[in-house]
């Protein structure tokens, strides 16, 4: 029996041109699937609550927080200069007569939750959870400050709807709409996700 060596070439040619063609395909789009991909969450049960030792007011004042959480997707690459917007604050009291409240097309970054001087952007590990402030009432305020830069207060009791973006380098940027409730008093400051 005799072996076709021309054949076993032409197949080992074949095979190398294979190979190649899938490592270059590889170095050109297996980037994609390592992408940071944001997640935007809410619940209300979890992202408002209470809390103690907030700077600028006394040790023992309460005030009571909703946060946002913002997550870089497991296996992902990092998430560098994540950033969060808040870019629309509606008063949907009257759900039937939606006003907008907030400055007309204004858009303003949030404050990062815990993080000195709230820096204007954050690099987001894969797979940890960070928090961005939304909105804060306290013992001895009026108003619910809302968390961007510059502040921004709301001082009329009702629901509010209120929109926020996230955005990374190499990222989809990611919207959520949060509904918050307040009757006046910090303690009945609700939230929930739209």
């Amino acid at each position: 029996m005799s072996v076709d060596w021309n054949a076993v070439g032409a197949v080992g040619q074949w095979a190398g041109a294979a190979g190649t063609f899938a490592a270059v395909l590889y170095v050109l789009y297996g980037d994609l699937l390592k992408r940071p991909k944001l997640m935007l969450g809410f619940d209300g049960s979890e992202d408002v609550a209470n809390q103690r030792n907030t700077p600028g007011d006394p040790p023992t004042a309460v005030s009571r927080w909703a946060r946002i959480r913002i997550e870089n997707k497991p296996g992902r690459r990092l998430a560098k200069r994540c950033t969060a917007f808040l870019t629309r604050i509606t008063d949907i009291t009257d759900e039937k007569k939606p006003i907008e409240v907030f400055p007309h097309a204004d858009m303003r970054r949030l404050l990062w939750t815990h993080i000195p001087g709230s820096q204007t952007s954050v690099d987001l590990l894969p797979g940890v959870v960070y928090r961005a402030d939304l909105v804060a009432g306290g013992e001895g305020r009026s108003a619910l400050s809302v968390r961007t830069d510059p502040l921004y207060g709301i001082d009329r009791p009702g629901k509010y709807l209120l929109r926020v973006v996230v955005s990374a380098e190499g990222a989809n940027p990611v919207a959520g709409e949060i509904v918050i409730e307040w009757n006046g008093q910090w303690v009945s400051l609700t939230g929930r996700r739209r």
